[in-house]
């Protein structure tokens, strides 16, 4: 009996030991990402001022808002477009809002608490 009550203790050592482990790798990945989000505050966005959807492209995360110009500024050359046929945004402190569907190309939205558009 005292052998069986060892077990089940060891067991549920084991569990709460398990949970404890997730637990901390949830709150270690939380911080990981809001770290970055810290660091690295800009998104960027680069379209085709027509209805093509297809030349709508958007960015990983920048640490400046001119490191976030650059890369708009190459992606439009990059689509043959320029300030009279294209356009970029650069949001800050952005967090994503939904993926959606236009023209049979996925578009990410996000909602940025600044936006720079040029």
């Amino acid at each position: 009996m005292a052998s069986r009550i060892k077990e089940a203790g060891g067991k549920l050592l084991g569990v709460i030991f398990g949970i404890a482990v997730v637990v901390g790798l949830i709150a270690l990945g939380m911080n990981t990402q809001k770290n970055r989000e810290t660091k690295y505050p800009w998104k960027g966005a680069v379209y085709a001022l027509t209805n093509d959807v297809k030349d709508v492209r958007d960015s990983s995360d920048f640490k400046t808002l001119d490191a976030c110009r650059t890369w708009s500024t190459k992606q439009l050359a990059d689509l043959g477009l320029n300030r009279t046929t294209g356009g970029f945004s650069c949001g800050t402190d952005c967090t994503w809002r939904e993926n959606t569907i236009t023209g049979g190309h996925q578009v990410k939205l996000y909602d940025c608490t600044e936006v720079i558009t040029e």
